[in-house]
């Protein structure tokens, strides 16, 4: 991977995380609690990429951390999260946000039962390789289809 790209996670110990770790050794992990200065100190430069899964109160200091033209994901911000985000920084940097909102748990339960018993399936339009996250954010401008752009974490060969 050419970016330098960061998640910042609440147990860096866990399962997924080392599953994580295994499958992509170049992207920096962080714990929580070393935050912002962690992902510094690791890369030595500002990163082109943070996946934050911890929500809206950190997402001013992804805005401030990350490269000029970078980007960062909130995966699961939690319904009703707010933050102060500068938006000078946020247009003179030429940041990118994304994310989704983290539905309760009940609902999240029941949807996730549904897909396992094939009621519903996720409409997906296009899966990009994690290596060409560039690409899938570029596509996600303009996309031609109808459903979710994902990436694909897959085990280097």
């Amino acid at each position: 991977m050419a970016l330098p790209c960061a998640v910042i996670v609440r147990a860096p110990d866990s399962s997924r995380v080392r599953q994580l770790r295994d499958l992509l050794p170049e992207v920096v992990v962080v714990d929580e609690r070393d935050g912002q200065a962690g992902v510094r100190s690791a890369l030595g430069a500002p990163p082109a990429l943070i996946i934050e899964p911890l929500g809206g109160r950190y997402i001013a200091e992804d805005v401030e951390l990350v490269a000029r033209g970078g980007a960062v994901g909130v995966l699961g911000s939690h319904v009703g999260a707010t933050a102060d985000i500068r938006a000078d920084l946020l247009f003179l940097k030429g940041v990118s946000l994304y994310g989704t909102p983290r539905a309760p748990l009940a609902e999240m339960e029941e949807v996730a039962s549904l897909v396992a018993q094939d009621f519903v399936r996720p409409q997906i339009d296009r899966v990009f390789d994690l290596a060409d996250v560039v690409a899938a954010l570029d596509y996600c401008e303009h996309p031609t289809g109808l459903g979710r752009v994902l990436l694909a974490m897959t085990e280097a060969s």
